[in-house]
């Protein structure tokens, strides 16, 4: 049996995007802002398959941009930052990476699933997937 697992000790970011987690390194995540403060700027949102959505959920109230699109505010249900974070990575199992993906490792936090990314792989999937 093979232990698929990497211990971390860093800085993150916890994003939802409805049943999408995402956790994210924090240096990869700019500041967070309520949407109502965010006019004039352009709101992006992802969906529960990492797909740019053509409008954000009215149910999305936290952004923040993403490295490598600081232009951009991303639209969130949850942006939590977890600080000095003991994380517990683990490998997806073959058979459920998609060639496609960039989704490879997750971590169990508060007993849910969310998988490790950094920001430049999230913004090429969802640009591919928008271009498509």
């Amino acid at each position: 049996m093979r232990d698929d697992r990497m211990l971390a000790r860093g800085n993150y970011v916890l994003l939802r995007a409805g049943g999408l987690r995402l956790l994210l390194p924090q240096e990869d995540v700019g500041a967070a802002f309520h949407v109502g403060e965010s006019s004039g700027i352009e709101l992006a949102a992802l969906s529960d398959r990492m797909q740019r959505l053509p409008a954000c959920p009215a149910d999305r109230f936290v952004a923040a941009s993403l490295r490598g699109d600081e232009g951009t505010l991303w639209a969130w249900n949850e942006l939590r930052v977890l600080i000095a974070f003991d994380l517990e990575l683990h490998a997806l199992p073959p058979s459920l990476c998609d060639a496609g993906s960039v989704l490879r490792h997750y971590a169990l936090i508060d007993g849910e699933m969310a998988f490790a990314v950094r920001a430049d792989a999230v913004l090429a999937f969802a640009e591919a997937a928008h271009a498509a």
